[in-house]
């Protein structure tokens, strides 16, 4: 049974951030190279609804504020999105995250200093703290790589999709240049001529804060049978593959999100 989320649900559980920027080195930036030419900057904030949470207090009261002040700060922004967890766990802190993507960190720097210096944004921050809030001091940033083009396995419904993430360490003796070379074995599998008939795609993300990962992997599917057709056909085709993934590094276990786009206008 395919599993709805509309995306006012998604975006009520999440809030309006204020700036939080770190200034540690990423782990590493070496994927960002020619063969990995898509390289964004993405922002991860956890948020929880307020006590006066509603889908339609956040799409009819925040949204369209929020939308008006990125105008006016002349954000440079270029997508945004909520994901909120599938299955919540005892210990989880948060309902979801807000997601924002930009073109680099520079970008996100420039923009959050604008918002810190309006009035409007401040106040609205506070005045909304009954709907939503949201820990900007808990904003896990990333330098994140996208090897491919997002729509080479078909055209994305973004209000409705599946993605999931995984926090990986290297073993012993491993790298980055291990894990660049799996990754051109991964797109010569997914090029092999698949059963899979859905859009997907995947990043993999370096963590520009002290963590005690070194990469994170996010792969996007549009449902969640999908996901889960995929995840068996590449369990059953490609265990080799799987195995020196595995090799390579040891992985948590993978978080599965409802996901959508928050438009910006």
């Amino acid at each position: 049974m395919k599993i709805k989320y509309k995306i006012a649900m998604l975006v009520a559980l999440l809030g309006v951030i204020s700036a939080c920027s770190s200034e540690s080195t990423p782990t590493y930036s070496d994927l960002g190279s020619d063969t990995y030419p898509q390289k964004f900057y993405v922002e991860y904030v956890p948020c929880t609804g307020g006590p006066d949470y509603s889908p339609e207090a956040f799409a009819e009261t925040m949204l369209p504020t929020w939308q008006e002040i990125q105008v006016e700060i002349d954000s440079s922004m270029i997508q945004s999105f909520g994901i909120a967890y599938e299955e919540q766990r005892e210990d989880d802190t948060e309902g979801g995250f807000w997601q924002l993507v930009w073109n680099s960190k520079e970008d996100s720097q420039a923009t959050w200093e604008n918002w810190n210096n309006y009035d409007r944004a401040q106040n609205f921050l506070t005045d909304n703290e009954n709907i939503l809030k949201c820990e900007a001091e808990r904003t896990f940033s990333f330098d994140a790589y996208m090897p491919r083009d997002p729509f080479a396995m078909g055209d994305w419904d973004l209000t409705n999709f599946s993605s999931e993430y995984q926090l990986c360490t290297y073993n012993e003796g491993k790298g980055v240049e291990d894990l660049r070379a799996v990754i051109d074995k991964f797109e010569v599998w997914l090029s092999s001529g698949l059963e899979y008939d859905e859009p997907y795609n995947y990043m993999i993300l370096a963590p520009d804060y002290e963590a005690e990962f070194d990469y994170a992997w996010g792969n996007f599917h549009q449902t969640v049978e999908g996901r889960k057709e995929g995840d068996a056909e590449f369990q059953a085709t490609a265990s080799d593959l799987n195995q020196e993934f595995q090799d390579i590094a040891s992985c948590n276990d993978v978080r599965a999100y409802a996901s959508g786009e928050i438009p910006l206008i």
